[in-house]
């Protein structure tokens, strides 16, 4: 009799990535094109629903995925890092439910993004790899048509985002800069990881690129597109943590190249043009949205502003009663801080934001998701380099170094950001970066051997 299990897991690979790409596609491009002069997440939360059906809908997809991952795809023994994905779900959904201020939605579609790192992680590594470079694309899309409705904003019916006292900044179809700044910081930091990559490929088979190639060429103006998009949103942010990101692949870079002086004249400019492209972006950010003056809170609204919501919120926590303590306030809790006239729906610093929102309880999850799933990305990297240092020249290698790079990066990047922003697991505006983030993490996930998967 014929043995159907590679039938089913061919089948339940590719309804598992026409999943996660159609969520991303309607997430972070929600068009027809006459809503474009919405946000994007006021569409994708059908927020004009009562939040109890939605969520129960929300809620019961939840349900259905983990059914079908654990009988499809599930580790025999539960990792680590895949309990604490589900620890944080459901966390954000006891937050969101039990002791929620608002958007409930909100809290849904963390857990549902959730939901999709963990998709992503059972999938097959061509799979994996479809999901991994379609999400850049989508993100490279993003990052043009930021650039586009800047410089043409008479394309889109949406008017243009200006601050007050600094003027315009790229916001794409969104209704401000915030939501789109991840998105594109998460495509460059990819793009710049790949770079590194490509010197470790050409320098192991001692070989010189000198033909044209197609792909090298569509990753660097993917790179152009979302370094270009990152400026002109003018977040502060995004230009620290692009510039952490870029003088470290420089330095990188740079350090590869100089064990062969064949190799120097190749590559070595490049390198040391994103070094310099760091140090301008990080010398630069502390006077961007200053007029030239020092970034202080005197002369620095966004900073004034800050270092008062980090003061409320730290006021706040002291005077939260237990429940709150342990299990927070839901998403959007930083709407219950005192701040007079100039109300903030953001706490400004990711700490703050998961002690708000989820409480210790959350903080601690989500803390050791991270730490745990940054520990297994370094030791599959190292895993995988080991592997081409000994030979192994194939393209699916090739590819795990580019995703594991990628996700390790990503990862610096989110935490920078998070230092002076909540750009992940915040605001309803924050859902589309929060599932890019989580998708492409998801697919980096390092998977034991094939043996290890549940075949049904």
């Amino acid at each position: 009799m014929q043995d159907l299990r590679p039938i089913n897991r061919s089948l339940f690979d590719g309804i598992g990535a026409a999943v996660v790409l159609w969520a991303m596609s309607y997430l972070l491009f929600p068009m027809p094109y006459p809503y474009s002069g919405y946000d994007a997440v006021l569409l994708a939360t059908s927020s004009d629903l009562q939040a109890p059906t939605s969520a129960r809908c929300s809620c019961l997809v939840i349900a259905v995925i983990y059914g079908v991952v654990f009988i499809f795809g599930w580790s025999r023994r539960w990792r680590p890092l895949s309990l604490t994905i589900v620890g944080a779900a459901f966390t954000t959904l006891i937050s969101t439910y039990l002791f929620g201020f608002q958007h409930y939605d909100c809290g849904v579609l963390i857990a549902f993004s959730l939901t999709l790192m963990l998709l992503c992680s059972v999938l097959t590594a061509e799979r994996r790899a479809l999901v991994f470079y379609m999400l850049a694309l989508l993100l490279c899309m993003q990052a043009i048509v930021a650039v586009v409705l800047y410089y043409f904003p008479g394309f889109s019916n949406q008017k243009p985002f200006q601050t007050p006292g600094f003027g315009l900044r790229a916001s794409a179809f969104f209704l401000g800069p915030n939501p789109l700044y991840p998105i594109v910081v998460l495509g460059a930091t990819i793009a710049l990881a790949r770079e590194i990559i490509v010197v470790i490929t050409l320098r192991k088979e001692k070989r010189v690129q000198t033909s044209f190639n197609v792909v090298d060429v569509l990753w660097r103006v993917m790179l152009s597109a979302c370094l270009m998009a990152t400026i002109l949103t003018y977040s502060r942010a995004a230009w620290i943590a692009i510039a952490f990101v870029s003088v470290a692949v420089g330095s990188w870079g740079v350090t590869i190249i100089g064990k062969d002086r064949w190799f120097q004249n190749i590559h070595s400019l490049r390198f040391c043009l994103y070094i310099g492209l760091g140090i301008g972006l990080a010398i630069g950010s502390g006077f961007v949205r200053t007029h030239g003056n020092l970034p202080i809170p005197r002369h620095d609204r966004a900073v004034a502003g800050r270092v008062r919501i980090w003061r409320e919120s730290v006021n706040f926590l002291q005077k939260e009663h237990v429940a709150a303590i342990l299990f927070g306030n839901g998403p959007g809790a930083a709407e219950l801080l005192d701040m007079g006239e100039k109300q903030s729906t953001d706490v400004k610093n990711w700490v703050l934001n998961t002690l708000m929102s989820y409480g210790l309880l959350g903080f601690a999850i989500y803390a050791c998701a991270y730490i745990v799933f940054v520990i297994s990305l370094i030791r599959s990297f190292q895993g995988h380099l080991h592997n081409r240092r000994n030979g192994d020249l194939s393209r699916q290698n090739r590819m795990d170094l580019e995703m594991t790079l990628g996700a390790m990066m990503m990862s610096c990047a989110v935490l920078i950001m998070g230092l002076f922003d909540s750009p992940i697991l915040s605001t309803p505006d924050r859902i589309p970066a929060t599932a890019a983030y989580l998708a492409l993490a998801g697919v980096a996930i390092p998977r034991r051997s094939a043996s290890t998967l549940r075949q049904v």
